[in-house]
Parts: C-alpha cells; sequence; structure tokens
C-alpha cells in the first residue's frame, strides 16, 4: 500500500468504511491535498478519481489544486462514464462548475476544449447538462447553458438521452420555467421533440401542473396548441381532463376554436 492509499485510508475495509474515509479526507485543508500530488490519478472505488470525488463534494479548494497538478483528470470517466464536471453538476456546485470550465478553456478559449468537456456523455448518454437539469440546478444549469451558447453549439441543447429524455422535457418535470425559458431561447427547435405517446412539449407541461411553464411554452410556440398526441388529443383535452382551468382559459386566448377539436378530428356541430 503507497503512501498515497495510506493517507486515504484505502485499505481492505468494506466499500461504504472507505467512501466515508475519503469523503472525511477531502475535507481536510488545503495543504492536505497538496500532498496528494504524487499520484493524482490514483483510482479509488468505482474508478473515481480524487478530482471526481472533490467535484461531487463542492471543494473548491481542492478541485482548484489538483487541476492544476493534473489538468487531464478533467476528461477522466469513472465506472458510470461520468466526468467530474458530471458529478458537480449533479451536485449542484456552481463553483466547481466554473473551476471545471476555467481549466477547460485554459489559455486558449477558442480550442472548444470547453465544448468537449460539457458534451460528454456518461453511459446514459446523460451530458453535464442533462445531470443538472435533471437535479433542477439552476445556477449550474444557467452557467452551461451560456457556455454551450458561446461555444456555437447551442444545438447540444436538444440533444437526446438513453431514455429518451430532451434537457427541455427535463426541465419541465422538474417545474423550472426559467430554465425552459433558456433553453427555448438558445434552441427553439427544443419545441419539437416529442416525448412518450408523441407527447409535445405543451402537452407535458399541462401534466406537470405548472402554469409558468405553460405560458413560457405558448409565447415560444403558440403552435403547438393545434398538436395531438398519439392518442389525438390536443393539450386543451389534457386542461380539460385535470381541471386546470387557468390553462384552459391560456389555451382558449390563443384559439378558442381548438374547443371544437375532438380526439382525432374537428366536430361539424
Amino acid at each position: 500500500m503507497n503512501r498515497i492509499q495510506r493517507r486515504l485510508g484505502l485499505d481492505m475495509r468494506g466499500v461504504q468504511e472507505r467512501m466515508h474515509e475519503l469523503r472525511s479526507r477531502l475535507g481536510v485543508p488545503q495543504p492536505e491535498i497538496l500532498s496528494l500530488n504524487d499520484n493524482t490519478n490514483f483510482l479509488i472505488p468505482w474508478n473515481n478519481t480524487v478530482l471526481h470525488l472533490a467535484a461531487r463534494m463542492g471543494n473548491e479548494s481542492a478541485v482548484e489544486e489538483l487541476l492544476n497538478l493534473n489538468t487531464p483528470l478533467l476528461t477522466e470517466k469513472n465506472i458510470q462514464g461520468n466526468t467530474p464536471l458530471h458529478l458537480a453538476a449533479s451536485s449542484g456546485h456552481v463553483g466547481v462548475v466554473e473551476s471545471l470550465i476555467l481549466h477547460a478553456n485554459g489559455s486558449d478559449v477558442e480550442s472548444g476544449r470547453v465544448y468537449e468537456v460539457i458534451s460528454m456523455r456518461n453511459v446514459k448518454n446523460d451530458t453535464p447538462l442533462h445531470e443538472a437539469v435533471r437535479g433542477g440546478h439552476d445556477g449550474v444549469t444557467s452557467l452551461l447553458v451560456k457556455e454551450v451558447v458561446n461555444a456555437n453549439h447551442s444545438d447540444l441543447l436538444a440533444s437526446i438521452n438513453e431514455a429518451g429524455e430532451s434537457l427541455l422535457s427535463m426541465a419541465i418535470d422538474v417545474k423550472r420555467s426559467h430554465i425552459v425559458e433558456e433553453i427555448l431561447e438558445a434552441e427553439p427547435s427544443s419545441l419539437l421533440h416529442r416525448g412518450p405517446n408523441d407527447q409535445t412539449p405543451l402537452h407535458r407541461a399541462i401534466l406537470r401542473d405548472d402554469l409558468d411553464t405553460t405560458t413560457v411554452i405558448l409565447q415560444k410556440g403558440p403552435e403547438l396548441i393545434y398538436e395531438k398526441d398519439s392518442y389525438g388529443r390536443i393539450p386543451l383535452h389534457y386542461a380539460a381532463a385535470y381541471c386546470a382551468l387557468e390553462v384552459v382559459d391560456q389555451l382558449l386566448e390563443v384559439d378558442v376554436s381548438t374547443a371544437r377539436i375532438q380526439d382525432g378530428y374537428e366536430s361539424n356541430s
């Protein structure tokens, strides 16, 4: 067992005990982190590097020191395919995310390195943005959206993960209307994504009983009021079925004639 392993408490004890020890160690002052510089690539359970743990725990000083010693750790993946940025994003650590992005930029902001790091996928085909949105971490999400737009790759905002979820659908699910607005401002094509049963983002927002998000989507894509799911139901059918009276009023304000549309066809009466 080398010095790094001894310092981190990595012996043959159970995984839970070892992880507890590591979490405790990563919370100590900066000099302790500096002592790791002879083996910053050291892998711990689940193929996490020390940078993975520091990023997950939100230890900004540790992240800074580790990146100064070994910047390539930025793109290292653990057994789940997560990079340190995935873990920082899923935990909502804005300061750590900023540090990771800063080091990805390095001295050449035109290198495309930031986009490379932000667009990396884990085994579930999630990017760090998916992780941030899923966790409802608004600050991290806004930061990453801005970086993607600055890199001229707003198309990443319309990407789909293994479960068929878009960033927009995930933002709708966690009821973050301002994140929904940010995504649509940057990548309007996100409105084209269809979910389960061929539901549009408007269908989905109504199902989540989120008036604010419904308002944003109607402003960005009023034409969605006419779109049907796989059962021929328009958003107004959803609002009526769930007695969402305010949403019913919103939809009818756009076009009152939708009240005559029945499942898959328009009434002649």
